[in-house]
């Protein structure tokens, strides 16, 4: 792999198969690796139990980078799996810890504002999970980019509300009427000099409760 995109493609490894993926890039007798993990598999705390193969590393539990010697990466995945053996199967369905179920129609810039306050957000700080129920779909989701999936929501308040959820094309043959369950984190979208607050979806279903 490019050095360029071995966090990237990592990333996106470890997002689709939900197991800790590790990446190189190749020198001449060195490589360079970009490591992302899953919850319960501390990725910093594996690669210290095997530093004797690595000859630089540094991260956290979710994401470390590394640098070592070529010869030293089949001793590396032998004692990476050997720890990851001991450790619970990480199941193939990721869960959510839903923070807070709101109703969209509170959802504004004063609400984002404050939520801001928390930041900044990271492993040890993640973003605030809200769920919304029966919301209705106001208008067809559309595919757009690689993959993803942009909403527009009818929310109770009378008005609007969008949402994008990356990679999620694969979701919208399971969507089979108008109203739909939400998991989400908010965010800001600066376009064209209109400022708005939308979400960014992490989970959806069929709408199973009201709200």
């Amino acid at each position: 792999w490019h050095e360029g995109v071995i966090g990237i493609v990592a990333s996106k490894i470890t997002e689709k198969f939900n197991k800790p993926t590790i990446l190189f890039a190749s020198e001449d007798m060195y490589s360079k690796g970009s490591g992302r993990s899953v919850d319960g598999f501390n990725l910093y705390n594996a690669l210290s139990s095997c530093s004797k193969f690595i000859d630089a590393f540094g991260g956290h539990s979710m994401a470390a980078g590394l640098r070592i010697k070529n010869e030293n990466i089949e001793n590396l995945e032998n004692c990476l799996n050997k720890i990851a053996s001991n450790i619970k199967d990480t199941p193939d369905v990721k869960s959510l810890t839903v923070d807070m179920a709101i109703p969209l129609g509170i959802i504004n810039d004063t609400l984002y504002q404050s939520i801001s306050y928390l930041a900044p957000f990271g492993p040890g700080n993640p973003k605030p999970i809200f769920a919304s129920f029966n919301v209705p779909i106001k208008y067809e989701p559309r595919i757009v980019g690689n993959g993803h999936v942009k909403f527009k929501f009818s929310t109770s308040a009378g008005n609007t509300i969008d949402g994008i959820f990356f990679n999620g094309k694969e979701y919208l043959s399971e969507i089979n009427g108008n109203n739909v369950d939400i998991c989400y984190t908010l965010q800001e979208n600066n376009y064209m000099g209109r400022h708005s607050v939308e979400l960014n979806i992490a989970d959806i279903r069929n709408a199973s409760t009201k709200e």
